[in-house]
């Protein structure tokens, strides 16, 4: 999968006029989801104290899904615009990624203050 991500991430950048901080968001989202998808459970797998490997990967985790909101975003308002032929509601694209972060996020913030 890594390879097809990579590749059509590519061709979109190559074959679209998409600005170069629109290309970091979306290559920020695909190594996000990589990460998420084959790497941040593996420190919980064989850990003795699950809260401790959660402290030690957070930072990582909370990144990851704030990177890979802001690429959903990306996308979504790229459909919105596109099927709308207008442009995308500019206050919810703004608070969209953070709010997905925090609404993922919240559960485990409370994992973590509950010990």
């Amino acid at each position: 999968m890594e390879k097809f991500l990579g590749i059509a991430l590519g061709k979109l950048t190559h074959n679209h006029r998409i600005s170069e901080d629109d290309a970091k968001i979306l290559k920020d989202a695909k190594a996000a989801r990589n990460y998420l998808a084959h790497k941040a459970a593996s420190p919980y797998l064989f850990a003795g104290n699950v809260a401790k490997a959660l402290e030690d990967e957070f930072g990582m985790v909370e990144a990851s899904v704030r990177s890979l909101a802001n690429g959903h975003n990306l996308l979504a308002c790229w459909a919105y615009e596109f099927e709308e032929g207008e442009p995308r509601p500019f206050t919810l694209s703004r608070v969209y990624p953070e709010g997905v972060t925090r609404w993922i996020m919240t559960p485990v913030y409370e994992a973590l203050q509950d010990g």
